[in-house]
Formats: structure tokens, sequence, C-alpha cells
């Protein structure tokens, strides 16, 4: 992870993690702090299944609730959040927009059978109008 510029993982590879470098913590945003100054990121995120994602960019946290949608399959789900975070972080993206798209993505893999589901930016940037409160 020292070696790495971006890193995401889900809450329980998190919570290992955590208990592996010997602290007590169970705030998930206490967590991937921690972790993200133990291993000097700029940029980590956690998935927290229904509860939505975290991302450490910089120095500030976001937060994302997540969608919520009728689950068909969940395989592809996180590949398809990566491939999102990564696609809005390259683009230079502010860290709320990255990890919208990023959970639309996923979201949005869930609701369909197989893997990869073949999900285009298009169809991701309606879901989330579509979801927009």
């Amino acid at each position: 992870m020292k070696k790495s510029h971006l890193v995401k993982m889900n809450e329980e590879e998190l919570t290992l993690l955590v208990k592996h470098f010997g602290y007590e913590i169970s705030d998930p945003e206490k967590m991937v702090r921690r972790m993200a100054k133990v291993c000097g990121l700029k940029i980590f995120c956690v998935t927290l299944g229904e509860k939505g994602a975290l991302l450490l960019k910089g120095k500030q946290i976001h937060k994302h609730e997540g969608y919520c949608v009728e689950v068909e399959d969940t395989v592809g789900a996180g590949d398809n959040f990566l491939a999102g975070m990564i696609y809005k972080y390259l683009l230079k993206r502010k860290g709320s927009e990255i990890l919208e798209f990023a959970c639309a993505a996923g979201a949005l893999a869930a609701t369909k059978k197989g893997s990869p589901p073949n999900i285009s930016k298009q169809n991701i940037d309606d879901f989330i109008e579509q979801n927009k409160v």
C-alpha cells in the first residue's frame, strides 16, 4: 500500500487492516484516516456495501450514502465501482464527484445479471440524474 497512489477496499478488508496494525478503531472514517496516514496515501476509498462509501482525497473525507437499488447480482459491482472511481479521478474531478460516479457505477452493475455488465458512461450519468434528490 505504501507504494500505491490510490487504494480501494471494502469495510471488511479495512477492519482487518486496522487490526493488523494493532489499532482498536471501529468508526470507518477514523479507520480510513489512520490507515491513510500509516501508509502515506492521498487517495483512499472504502466501500460500505448498502451504506455507500467513503473517499479520502488529500485531507478531506467525502461520503456517499449509496443508491437504493433492487440487486440482481453483486458480481462485478466492485469492479465497476473501481472503474468509475479511476475514470473520474483521472479526469481530476472533485472527491464528491468521483464518489458519486463510482457509487452509481457499482449500484447500476448490481442491478444487472452476470459479470461484467455492459454499462456505459451515459448509463451511469442517466442513473445519477434519475436518482437526484
